[in-house]
């Protein structure tokens, strides 16, 4: 069962995260393809309850509920500190649920049904003032 997955631009790689072990695909450039790399098993301490794994300030992180954790894609077992959620993205509030990135946004669903978008590039976070209606949530246009 997938719990998160991210693409790490610096290794051209889309990693695949399960409650215990790390999938890695590489992509080949010239035919779009992505192809089974190899897959890792996590060390106990980024196990649990992760809810999702972005790319942000070019390394991977996994979210966990409350917290983000910075992953070393080549030393797993390198223990590397925690940090809370609501501190690195400052107006997060709540549980996170779900969390992906798309391009500099990183996306936060929490339990209290409301999405938090952190825009890497101008270091805000913005919310959609109420909670989703439905399992999705409403985007707007990007230039």
């Amino acid at each position: 069962r997938i719990s998160a997955g991210t693409y790490d631009f610096s290794r051209d790689e889309v990693l695949l995260f399960t409650s215990a072990r790390v999938y890695r695909y590489k992509v080949q450039a010239n035919s779009h393809r992505i192809i089974f790399h190899r897959d890792d098993a996590l060390p106990i301490h980024l196990q649990s309850a992760i809810v999702g794994a972005i790319y942000y300030q070019d390394n991977v992180h996994i979210v966990k509920a409350t917290t983000l954790q910075s992953v070393d894609i080549g030393h797993f077992h390198k223990k590397s500190s925690e940090r809370k959620l609501n501190q690195e993205f400052s107006g997060l509030l709540g549980s996170v649920k779900a969390a992906f990135t798309h391009g500099y946004l990183h996306h936060f669903f929490t339990t209290d049904r409301l999405v938090y978008v952190w825009d890497e590039q101008f270091n805000r976070c913005e919310t959609f003032a109420k909670p989703m209606e439905n399992n999705w949530f409403a985007c707007r246009k990007t230039k």
